[in-house]
């Protein structure tokens, strides 16, 4: 057997950016380096209530032959993640928002570990061939094998009244494959009747993503090279609609939201396409305060609502239309908004004027 595997197909590096994909709280991260053992893979979420937390980790991914795990290196592309080891590959591809499929080949199986730092969790069996972990206070999960056999060591711990660190293994069929999935619900989940095919799944990523690259300017000279990778940056780092948040909204990384400050400056970003550069103007809009205060940021669920940031929206709209952007948006749209920015414009005045004459601090 060769001792190396061929690593000439990745298209984008996980230590850039996590994979994700827009509109998913979702994302794999690993530690430092794109092979393991240097390295480990973990599957992350994105809500808000990680802010507060700081424990976004849910599972360490880990690639097992013949119930070992085994080294593998990592394929990036935006469709799809590969884990490409000695015997083969394991495929992971975000088939929806909230849903991920995880292929296998040759005898591969894969196992779900949860971390010391992840959320006080309960692992509990979901029907017959399912299992099921509650991340407390923010979603569960539920992992279930469409292709294969699945097994769980869930420890209760009786002190915590929580499960200890748990084992979720995924085994090949007689055939040697697997597909399994693996599915986020904010209440209680459920094994679904039917599932899309990977195959499926990974053409409707794709689609997605060159819809949106498409639309991606180029960049001149020296820096088309790179174009590529920030799209894929601003693609993946798009959160959809949750909570809080009503469209989709360009957060600052992978895990924390931008605040209304920038999001004047991802309406110009994105003002080639016109639908997204305009949501992210809008998205600060949607949380305004009947004073007409804009928060300063927000997530899916929680924000920064007391605090604030000087007002740029005029300027933003000046450098759009300078740009030909402005001129393209529906006229209702820009009726709509006016109101809602004159009263931001308006709290400043009203609410933020000084009143007092206040001594000058002594300057040495």
């Amino acid at each position: 057997m060769k001792n190396y595997v061929n690593e000439s197909d990745r298209e984008l590096s996980i230590l850039d950016c996590p994979f994700s994909r827009r509109g998913s709280y979702f994302a794999f991260r690993t530690t430092g380096l794109e092979s393991f053992p240097r390295a480990y893979l973990y599957l992350t979420s994105c809500h808000g209530l990680i802010r507060a937390t700081r424990k976004s980790t849910m599972f360490n991914i880990q690639p097992m032959y013949k119930d070992e795990r085994v080294p593998y290196a990592i394929i990036m592309k935006p469709e799809e993640l590969i884990l490409r080891t000695l015997y083969g590959d394991i495929r992971i591809c975000i088939a929806e928002n909230r849903l991920i499929l995880f292929k296998g080949e040759n005898g591969l199986g894969l196992r779900f570990a949860t971390t010391p730092e992840a959320f006080d969790r309960v692992t509990k069996p979901r029907g017959k061939d399912a299992w099921e972990t509650e991340f407390e206070f923010a979603f569960a999960t539920v992992i279930h094998p469409i292709v294969g056999s699945i097994t769980a060591d869930a420890p209760w711990d009786w002190d915590r009244l929580r499960c200890g660190l748990c084992k979720i293994d995924i085994h090949p069929d007689d055939d040697g494959a697997f597909l399994c999935s693996l599915e986020e619900f904010m209440h209680s989940g459920y094994v679904r009747d039917s599932y899309p095919s990977y195959e499926d799944a990974v053409a409707s990523v794709k689609a997605d993503w060159n819809e949106f690259y498409n639309n991606i300017p180029a960049l001149p000279g020296e820096y088309d090279s790179l174009r590529k990778k920030a799209a894929y940056n601003l693609w993946s780092y798009l959160r959809g609609a949750n909570g809080f948040i009503k469209r989709d909204y360009l957060f600052m990384s992978s895990a924390g939201p931008a605040s209304q400050w920038q999001n004047s400056y991802q309406a110009i970003a994105f003002g080639n396409n016109t639908k997204l550069g305009w949501d992210q103007m809008l998205v600060s809009f949607d949380q305004q305060a009947e004073t007409g205060q804009l928060p300063d940021y927000y997530d899916d669920c929680v924000g920064a609502f007391t605090t604030t940031r000087p007002p740029i929206q005029g300027w933003a709209l000046k450098m759009m239309k300078d740009l030909g952007y402005y001129q393209k948006l529906p006229i209702d749209w820009i009726r709509d908004f006016y109101p809602n920015c004159a009263a931001w414009a308006d709290w400043f005045a009203k609410y933020r004027t000084l009143r007092t004459s206040l001594p000058m601090p002594r300057i040495w």
